[in-house]
């Protein structure tokens, strides 16, 4: 490739897809009320089921942040959590179905940008990989990638809830670097949060791309001096031409 680079990290949310959701909502804590008040009478309220939650998730984020930097935790383990307390016998099909309603009732929207799915292909066909490195719990995401259609577009996944670690810690970008092979100066990371993807991209010896969109943090000021290009908005075409050197797309 004229630009010598061979891999390519995208950030997910944000970046491939358009997302609204409120875990903090009254949505998500209903359901999971309504699911465990149908089985049994342990929880009087939504709010008694998210007190629980966070309980029975503040050990395990202790846990994961004492083995990385920015630890993270797969939230299946805090839904078992819930069906142990509740005495309930449950399979892992039982705990993904009930962490995918909790999701269904959080989310307002879900899509991908215009030209995400173009993208991922002509730089495939370009001879670049193009590898999901997502700060995301599996539980939600998988359907997710499934339901946008997005998931035969990418060549390789990782998400921080199995890897146990998230950006911007180096470590997730090692563990995605070294399993796909890649080397740090051919690798380009594009994202839309200036410290996970940007700071993270860089400490990891990544070229980094930020894309400003309407859910990257408030903080990032809609640009990152960080970033070796920094762009508005979904704008994959000037990711195309940094990756490949504005190559012809077929």
């Amino acid at each position: 490739m004229p630009n010598g680079f061979s891999t390519v990290f995208f950030d997910l949310y944000g970046t491939l897809l358009d997302i609204r959701t409120d875990e903090d909502g009254p949505e998500g804590w209903r359901r999971l009320w309504e699911y465990f008040h149908t089985r049994c009478r342990i929880w009087d309220d939504a709010a008694s089921v998210r007190g629980d939650f966070k309980r029975l998730l503040a050990p395990l984020q202790a846990e994961a942040d004492r083995r990385h930097e920015v630890g993270e935790v797969d939230v299946r383990k805090v839904f078992a959590g819930l069906f142990d307390q509740a005495g309930l016998a449950h399979s892992r099909q039982d705990v993904d179905d009930l962490a995918w309603s909790f999701r269904k009732a959080t989310t307002t929207l879900l899509r991908p940008y215009p030209g995400a799915f173009e993208l991922l292909e002509a730089l495939r066909a370009a001879g670049c990989r193009v590898v999901l490195v997502s700060n995301a719990q599996a539980s939600y995401t998988d359907p997710e990638l499934d339901l946008t259609g997005l998931r035969p577009h990418l060549d390789r996944i990782f998400l921080s809830s199995d890897c146990g670690v998230k950006k911007p810690d180096p470590d997730f970008f090692r563990m995605a670097l070294d399993e796909e092979g890649a080397d740090p100066g051919r690798t380009v990371m594009v994202g839309n949060d200036r410290g996970a993807d940007i700071v993270g991209g860089n400490r990891s010896g990544l070229t980094t791309v930020y894309l400003a969109t309407e859910i990257s943090p408030g903080g990032d000021g809609g640009f990152s001096p960080e970033a070796d290009l920094s762009l508005v908005g979904a704008d994959y075409g000037r990711v195309f031409d940094l990756v490949t050197g504005g190559a012809a797309r077929s």
